[in-house]
């Protein structure tokens, strides 16, 4: 079994600010702003304030596209469209979040042999609002950091060139059309990730948890060390992740405690970092999957 650890959502130069940690605990990562797409910001929902309200409050009504920054921005009524990937989708026949990675991303996952029963951990910055006086901001004695928001265990990689299975996929789950690399139709490394239905299973024991869900906030999520109080890296992982020929990415390790460590990547980009749990030793992987365990608990 293979862990993905992938990053997701606004970062410091695609949208630039936090997506939120609500106060009951709820997390919504706000998807990257898109030249091309069918998803508006004005479609963010929260049930109770309205999240476009939060990133207008939060943001001062801004938002960063590549090199440059957008103010007088209006989450609620803007044009801009939005990378919504991974999309939600709730139908009869599928539940959970789908994952279109494209061009280096999905040549990264294929040549680490990324497949079925393998666990997608969904990660990206997030940091604590509050409501003050009719108004949203971020909790000023809080820190933005990195938090795990979802997870998916593959079911299907399906390879949207194949036009027999694309038109079958769309018969069966129609809301799926609105997923962005559906919407457009990619030329390269056009993949669909679909979770599998019924219970996530790790280390071939039942969670009772769907293969693909939501997280709620809590520090056991949080991905960032908070030896750094002002840095997203390096990660706080256990110690059975120390091994970096685990790790599809080169990586500096430091022991912080005996059951700590601390993991520094070499490498600038890693949207998609993989780790091998079957290079491990029997108490390596029995450690990594008590991990897994405990952060679905």
């Amino acid at each position: 079994m293979k862990i993905i650890f992938s990053k997701k959502g606004f970062d410091t130069q695609n949208g630039k600010w936090p997506s939120p940690i609500l106060p009951d605990g709820s997390m919504y990562s706000i998807p990257i702003p898109a030249s091309e797409g069918n998803f508006r910001y004005g479609q963010l929902e929260y049930k109770l304030n309205g999240l476009t309200r939060i990133m207008n409050d939060v943001t001062g009504n801004s938002i960063k596209s590549g090199k440059k920054v957008y103010i007088d921005f209006d989450y609620a009524h803007t044009h801009f469209t939005a990378h919504n990937d991974p999309f939600w989708i709730e139908e009869q026949y599928l539940k959970g979040y789908v994952l279109g990675p494209l061009w280096s991303a999905q040549g990264h996952l294929r040549n680490y042999k990324v497949g079925r029963g393998d666990l997608f951990l969904f990660y990206g910055i997030f940091q604590e609002v509050e409501e003050v006086d009719g108004k949203w901001r971020y909790q000023p004695e809080s820190r933005m950091r990195y938090v795990f928001f979802g997870w998916l265990q593959i079911g299907e990689i399906v390879d949207l060139h194949d036009r027999q299975r694309r038109s079958d996929l769309l018969q069966q789950v129609p809301g799926i059309k609105s997923h962005p690399h559906v919407y457009k139709d990619y030329k390269i490394n056009n993949m669909l990730y679909i979770p599998m239905q019924g219970d996530l299973m790790i280390g071939g024991k039942s969670t009772g948890k769907d293969c693909s869900g939501r997280f709620s906030y809590h520090n056991k999520r949080c991905l960032s060390s908070p030896f750094n109080n002002n840095t997203l890296n390096p990660w706080l992982l256990p110690r059975c992740f120390s091994s970096k020929e685990a790790f599809s990415k080169k990586t500096v390790i430091q022991q912080v405690n005996d059951q700590s460590i601390e993991i520094t990547f070499l490498a600038k980009f890693n949207q998609e970092v993989v780790f091998d749990i079957d290079k491990l030793n029997d108490m390596g992987k029995a450690q990594t999957y008590e991990f897994l365990y405990n952060l679905m608990d």
